[in-house]
Order: structure tokens, then C-alpha cells, then sequence
């Protein structure tokens, strides 16, 4: 028996572009999804290897980028005489993360309410002093 699995809906209007300027240029970057996200966390992570990470960090970057933004970039990193660098385009992720975490999610129609509860929770009561066990040995029950 095979198990069939589908991705999440669309979301119906696309994340909102984050422009941003660097040296008196404009561009425009989207902020990661959960997938790029993870990728990029991964990638730099203290087990992942050095050439993979940052594989996979240049990838994840322009991948978020407009079309217009990643050509001009990428012809920045290309040239020899620009500064422009990994350093820079580390500072450009961070700021578009922070952006993406700062931003309100929109509440999702299919989400069902939080159950109300009432009474005491079943943890964090005040707790017992002295021991629960007991001096005599109890014979365990089968039934």
C-alpha cells in the first residue's frame, strides 16, 4: 500500500516583496518559506559541510530574489573590482529573516479554536513534600 501526501494550499496572494537598497541600488528580495528557511539553518549548522553550506546558502539567496535583483547581484559577486560578497549577502538574509519574523501571520480559516478549559491542569499543582513510597513491598496486580 502506497501512503499519498499533499503539500499545504497555496497561499492565495504571494508574500509581499522586501525592497532594500545596497550602494544606492534598488532590489527586491521575498522572504524565505519554511523549506528555505530550513535549508539555510542547516546549511549552517556546525555538522554541515563546509562547501555544501554555503552551496546551499548562495542558492537559497538567490532563489529568493527577484529576477531583475539576482542578475544584478550576480554580476556584482562575478566582478573583481566590486566588494560586494558573501559577508554582504549574509547581512541581506538575516535582515530579510528578521523582516519575515517581524511581519503578522494571517490567521487561517480551515484552523479550529483553541479548546477552553476550565478546572485545575492536571500539572504543575503545588507539589508534595516527603516521600511516596512505601516502607513494605505491595504484590503487583494482574487484573
Amino acid at each position: 500500500m502506497t501512503k499519498a501526501f499533499t503539500s499545504a494550499a497555496r497561499q492565495e496572494e504571494p508574500d509581499a516583496p522586501l525592497p532594500f537598497t545596497l550602494d544606492d541600488e534598488n532590489y527586491v528580495i521575498f522572504p524565505p518559506k519554511d523549506g528555505q528557511l530550513a535549508l539555510i539553518m542547516a546549511g549552517m549548522s556546525d555538522t554541515a559541510d563546509d562547501g555544501e553550506g554555503v552551496s546551499t546558502f548562495i542558492n537559497t539567496f538567490f532563489a529568493l530574489l527577484d529576477e531583475d535583483s539576482g542578475h544584478a547581484l550576480k554580476r556584482r559577486l562575478m566582478d573583481r573590482e566590486d566588494s560586494f560578497g558573501v559577508e554582504k549577502m549574509m547581512e541581506i538574509l538575516m535582515w530579510t529573516v528578521e523582516e519575515a519574523a517581524a511581519r503578522p501571520t494571517k490567521s487561517s480559516s480551515a484552523s479550529t479554536a483553541s479548546r477552553t478549559t476550565s478546572g485545575q491542569r492536571s500539572t504543575g499543582g503545588a507539589r508534595r513534600t516527603g516521600s511516596t513510597r512505601s516502607g513494605s513491598r505491595s504484590p503487583v496486580s494482574a487484573t
